[in-house]
């Protein structure tokens, strides 16, 4: 798939048509399957017209090159398997088709994951063990389960995403583990690669690092750096490639199922670097330069690259917002071991000023308080009490309230986010009270660090009455991620209001990006939830309220998703607008 792949894009290039090809994959990917293959026809023909489905095993296909045929009307299915389980594990369904996944596990046949992370099945295809080698088959059936030597997950819909062989996995100086297969992904999306093997390579009296084994268009040293330049700013921090090697031959080294023998990889490096004289037939390896500020700016993929320099300024210059500097902070903490607080920053910091930072070791430790005294289940349970005892009597006292599309919560797995729009100065309460208890147990709600965490006795009575923490509007967003984060981890759902302000009555503002943010990387379901203000209530008489009780209505809606490779500030507008379409 890859090399055909890469033969239409050379076509497209010889034939001068690359703006235009490009254009059609971006119109493509909105419109319905019939007219995507009209679109493409002229590519389709060349494989006879009738190319509906490309079905994929042995190894797995890159999300970027299973879009890149969708997008032209040809679906991708994947499966994965093996031998001794005759052969298929998992397959994707054509209706149910999750791209970066390999489907769902086959009826009958059942998969875990290991606490080490290894995929473990069972079931009736699962062989019986090897002819003659009792060793080895006790290697791999253990109390019925069969050890795959392959590391994946299984999320909450059942959908399995592999993520390359146990034996295969990198483990860093620092203990951070690296997927091969992740960085491979990165490499061959750049149409100049061939092919690409990614080890674990570790000279004498050195560290290990990632070490990049590259089959290139065009052989040259120039083409490879570029390669792993590109490469490099689209992977995490303890992912980045130090060192890269053409390899001088057509192919990798394979086993009998067609896997690149990584094992021969390494030792044929190792020699590589041991010989006095590298010859024609052992490339010159090459080392990533070392991180720094101006380097890690440059991964950021919102940041103006033209425009990166020491005294580029993050935001007016670089176009870097409240969650670049977030993520680049991240960077720096996982790259060069240091902490700084966006907090701390200045509004306009210069590259070359954080640099200093860090090369004078000025960042702060973390700040270890999470805001987590009311995490205990005592203060939980008095909670409770006061919620259904003291809250519950004084809304239904002062509003109608009508609640909607709680059945979009049966069957739903928390944590969640709950994401609310922000209309009246006392929705929290009305809101609140509307999320069954059996989900309220286990809630806790972002309020604003400088309208309710501003004074001690207010701040007190949220935490105390609603779970409630520090979220920080401007500023220091990544220690409130950092607090949002933490609650997840102890499986505490998230009421947040996304847009930040107050807008009585509406409309709908921006939301925050830190939003879908969360919703991505923290891989949690967002739910979308609606206050509808029928008619304000006389305790609402600040935004003209004069009925003795208000009318509203607090409407949920069905979970939101993303995955893991969803850009979080599409994710926020698709959470704003199942909010403003209930």
């Amino acid at each position: 798939v890859k090399l055909t792949t890469n033969r239409i894009e050379r076509q497209v290039d010889a034939s001068g048509r690359r703006a235009l090809f490009d254009r059609m994959h971006a119109v493509a990917r909105h419109l319905p399957m019939p007219l995507r293959r009209l679109l493409f026809r002229p590519v389709l023909a060349h494989f006879g017209g009738a190319l509906r489905y490309l079905a994929v095993g042995a190894a797995a296909m890159n999300p970027h090159v299973a879009r890149w045929w969708e997008d032209m009307g040809v679906v991708s299915l994947q499966g994965y398997g093996a031998t001794e389980c005759s052969p298929v594990v998992a397959f994707t369904r054509i209706e149910r088709n999750r791209i970066g996944t390999v489907g769902e596990v086959i009826p009958g046949v059942e998969v875990r994951v290991a606490p080490d992370g290894e995929l473990l099945v069972r079931g009736p295809n699962v062989f019986l063990g090897y002819w003659d080698r009792p060793d080895a088959t006790a290697a791999v059936l253990k109390d019925g389960w069969y050890h795959t030597g392959d590391h994946g997950t299984i999320d909450a819909d059942g959908f399995l995403t592999l993520q390359g062989r146990k034996k295969d996995m990198i483990v860093m100086p620092d203990g951070t583990k690296v997927h091969p297969i992740d960085v491979e992904r990165a490499l061959v999306a750049d149409a100049q690669v061939k092919d690409a093997a990614v080890v674990g390579f570790e000279r004498p009296g050195e560290e290990v690092h990632v070490h990049a084994l590259l089959i290139l268009s065009e052989p040259t040293e120039q083409v490879a750096d570029e390669v792993v330049a590109a490469a490099n700013a689209r992977l995490g921090g303890h992912q980045q490639i130090r060192g890269r090697t053409i390899w001088p031959e057509d192919e990798f080294p394979r086993n009998a199922s067609m896997k690149v023998r990584k094992d021969e990889l390494a030792q044929w490096l190792l020699a590589a670097s041991a010989a006095e004289a590298p010859t024609t037939a052992i490339p010159r390896t090459v080392a990533v330069s070392a991180p720094t500020v101006e380097r890690l700016v440059g991964q950021l993929d919102g940041a103006r690259q033209e425009a990166i320099g020491p005294d580029a300024r993050l935001s007016s210059d670089l176009g870097i917002d409240s969650l670049g500097r977030v993520e680049l902070l991240s960077l720096i903490e996982e790259e060069l071991g240091v902490y700084i607080d966006d907090g701390d920053l200045e509004p306009d910091e210069t590259v070359a000023g954080l640099q200093a930072r860090v090369d004078a070791g000025a960042g702060v430790e973390p700040e270890e308080g999470i805001h987590g005294w009311p995490l205990n289940p005592v203060v939980g349970a008095v909670r409770i009490g006061l919620q259904q005892g003291l809250m519950l009597p004084l809304v239904s006292l002062f509003y109608r309230r009508r609640v909607r599309g709680l059945e979009h919560l049966d069957g739903l797995r928390g944590p969640v986010v709950f994401a609310a729009n922000h209309h009246l100065h006392f929705d929290n309460p009305i809101i609140l009270t509307s999320i069954p208890v059996r989900w309220r147990r286990r809630l806790s709600v972002a309020a604003a660090t400088d309208g309710v965490f501003d004074t001690a006795f207010r701040g007190f009575m949220v935490s105390l009455l609603a779970n409630g923490f520090p979220l920080s509007r401007t500023g220091a967003v990544r220690r409130s991620l950092d607090r949002i984060g933490a609650r997840l981890d102890r499986g505490f759902s998230i009421l947040i209001y996304p847009e930040g302000q107050l807008t009585v009555g509406g409309p709908l503002q921006p939301f925050k990006g830190g939003t879908g943010l969360v919703a991505v990387h923290g891989d949690v379901p967002v739910v979308p939830l609606r206050l509808k203000v029928h008619r304000p209530g006389r305790i609402d008489r600040e935004t003209g309220g004069t009925a003795l009780r208000g009318d509203v209505e607090v409407v949920f809606g069905p979970p939101l998703r993303f995955g893991i490779d969803t850009d979080p500030a599409d994710a926020t507008e698709l959470i704003r607008q199942a909010i403003e379409a209930l």
